[in-house]
């Protein structure tokens, strides 16, 4: 199958660096979704045919959070089963809770690198492929 029969996703690692390490923010997605319910994920969603994955991560951030992304970098892009993601990260302030709004998916939660990396029911609470997106990140990162 080639990458442009796959469906096309743009998701975003919001993350922040403190004294203690680095957390990284988390979705809760609702029952009711129809990919992962009740699963954490990253935010973000389907790429449009019009659009870039750099806009469709614009795009779909806003309505996840009423925020709009800047300073975001790209991390890598990945296949995983039909699905083409393109993965981005953004760094954000202390305060970023009070700025963002969760309007899709149940609520946010943050998680420190060390709960991502010693939880042993990662892939049945989480997105699959996610904790391999962060060991990229913290490869990327030298972690």
């Amino acid at each position: 199958m080639e990458k442009l029969d796959k469906e096309k996703s743009a998701l975003l690692i919001i993350y922040k660096h403190q004294a203690q390490g680095y957390s990284f923010y988390f979705q809760k997605r609702g029952m009711n979704t129809p990919n992962a319910p009740g699963m954490f994920g990253f935010f973000g969603g389907g790429v449009d045919n019009n659009e870039t994955p750099e806009q469709a991560l614009i795009r779909e951030i806003k309505e996840e959070l009423i925020i709009t992304p800047k300073n975001f970098w790209h991390l890598k892009d990945y296949e995983i089963g039909n699905k083409m993601l393109y993965v981005f990260c953004q760094k954000v302030e202390e305060n970023f809770e009070d700025k963002a709004s969760v309007l899709e998916g149940d609520y946010g939660k943050w998680f420190s690198k060390e709960e991502i990396l010693t939880n042993e029911n990662f892939e049945k609470e989480f997105v699959e492929g996610d904790k391999k997106m962060l060991i990229d990140f913290f490869q990327k990162m030298g972690l």
